[in-house]
């Protein structure tokens, strides 16, 4: 008796994944997508892919994924790859880094008159490793925005008699922004 079995060798060729930002905020969203290859006659449907977002819990999901931060710091992310056979690919291990954002704040003069300087202070601060890099305020109302350098006390004047949104945005040394609004109301 002559029996002739068929033996099915799994290989995963090579497993990796690139993300975006390469540096985030504690705000956004962090995409990581996988560049794995795997040789015939395999196909995508036949594996399992597994992520770890720092928490030392591997999950299955998709190869494809966005993560949410939920603070500033450094992340040890790792993905691993297994087909329908068993067969584990090795370990990817990335380390990502998530800024944090600046907490922005701001004051005004305590009086607001029409065609009259009002002072613009900055009070934002400066959150975990985090620097603060640039500086924009807008005042709402249609004038260039000023962008600085510095956190620079500014002057600016209103020439009609409304209520203004002004935002004061704050952006670090990554690239991080966050902003705040306040209304100013001009007076006669």
């Amino acid at each position: 008796i002559i029996k002739n079995d068929n033996v099915t060798v799994g290989h995963i060729d090579s497993v990796n994944f690139t993300h975006t930002p390469l540096i985030a905020c504690s705000n956004d969203e962090v995409i990581f997508t996988s560049s794995t290859y795997i040789s015939v006659p395999h196909n995508a449907n036949e594996v399992t892919y597994f992520w770890d977002f720092g928490d030392a819990k591997f999950f299955d999901t998709v190869p494809n994924i966005k993560f949410k931060p939920d603070h500033e710091g450094e992340y040890n992310i790792r993905y691993v790859v297994a087909n329908t056979i068993g067969c584990l690919s090795d370990t990817i291990s990335k380390r990502i880094k998530i800024d944090s954002a600046i907490n922005v704040n701001f004051a005004i003069s305590k009086i607001t008159c029409q065609n009259k300087d009002i002072d613009f202070f900055d009070l934002s601060k400066a959150r975990g490793l985090s620097q603060m890099q640039n500086w924009y305020w807008d005042y709402g109302d249609g004038s260039k925005i000023d962008t600085l350098t510095t956190n620079a006390k500014v002057k600016h004047q209103y020439t009609n008699l409304l209520t203004y949104n002004s935002t004061w945005t704050v952006q670090t040394l990554n690239g991080c922004l966050n902003s705040y609004s306040v209304p100013v109301v001009n007076n006669p």
